[in-house]
């Protein structure tokens, strides 16, 4: 997880794909501030998380339904 001075950038490995076929690795930018709908990335967490592609980067917002997946911790 890094951050420069509008978003944070993670770098997610992929457990299951729901839709489409994202690679195995990617990094997914979001806004930095949770107001602004930032995901809260922290490291060496398990999250279900929906990105969508922007070109050639992923992004995730925290409003568009967004969940922690308590049965994976």
């Amino acid at each position: 997880v890094r951050e420069d001075c509008r978003s944070l950038l993670a770098k997610v490995k992929r457990l299951r794909a729901i839709k489409g076929a994202p690679p195995a690795t990617m990094e997914v930018s979001t806004p930095v501030s949770t107001a602004s709908c930032g995901w809260p990335f922290r490291a060496g967490e398990r999250v279900i998380v929906g990105v969508t592609r922007d070109g050639g980067r992923y992004r995730a917002h925290a409003c568009a339904m967004h969940s922690l997946n308590d049965g994976e911790r």
